[in-house]
């Protein structure tokens, strides 16, 4: 069942889909207050949605950026495409994968298809939903709009996620985190980015997100 905190809404005539976030929210509303680095609750909000016979209500994620300001969606311009409690497929993303656009939706629209298939009385969506530190939206200012990671990011609705650690990387890019940060690997020109963005003070939180596989 979604994990993910969101009513998520799709305009009937341009097909952009927005979630509807229920969480609390740093005050800039670029991260979900307690993850790391955005513990100070000074000017955070509440998000959260509602609905009613006409419209929808709620503080959308936009750009992996959360409105502060609630507002009205109405149902005659929006559709509910998913809500808490529908089923979707959970992606893994298995060591040395391809990430391209072209390998991601195949893979989604495969994956739904078989799942249909063969657990029939799930009705699962077409949302197949990821929590990973590859979604970070800074990853694509690093690695450039047309690296495998920016390609992979671009299938995705994303939001972010509350990620008290950011230690990811730890794992899946250096063979782990050392006592002190100077250590870490400088074997790819990635490692070396994360680690200068480490070494600022900055991190690399995980983020979440949807693929919507069109029908």
């Amino acid at each position: 069942q979604f994990p993910a905190p969101a009513l998520w809404i799709r305009n009937r005539k341009s097909g952009q889909i927005l979630p509807l976030m229920d969480a609390f929210f740093y005050r800039d509303g670029t991260m979900r207050l307690g993850a790391k680095n955005f513990e100070d609750p000074e000017g955070s909000f509440e998000a959260n949605f509602s609905e009613d016979e006409q419209n929808y209500y709620g503080h959308a994620c936009i750009n992996h950026v959360t409105d502060k300001e609630k507002k009205v969606y109405p149902k005659t311009q929006w559709e509910c495409v998913a809500r808490p409690g529908d089923y979707c497929l959970g992606m893994h993303i298995p060591s040395k994968a391809d990430v391209s656009t072209e390998a991601t939706m195949r893979a989604c629209k495969d994956a739904i298809e078989l799942a249909r298939q063969r657990f029939p009385e799930y009705k699962v969506t077409s949302a197949v939903y990821c929590s990973s530190w590859l979604l970070n939206p800074q990853l694509k200012e690093i690695q450039g709009p047309q690296s495998k990671i920016a390609q992979f990011q671009d299938c995705f609705v994303k939001y972010p996620n509350r990620d008290m650690n950011a230690t990811a990387v730890f794992s899946f890019v250096f063979a782990r985190k050392p006592e002190n940060l100077e250590d870490l690997e400088e074997d790819t020109s990635l490692q070396r980015k994360l680690k200068k963005i480490y070494l600022d003070g900055d991190c690399i939180h995980v983020y979440s997100g949807v693929i919507f596989v069109e029908e």
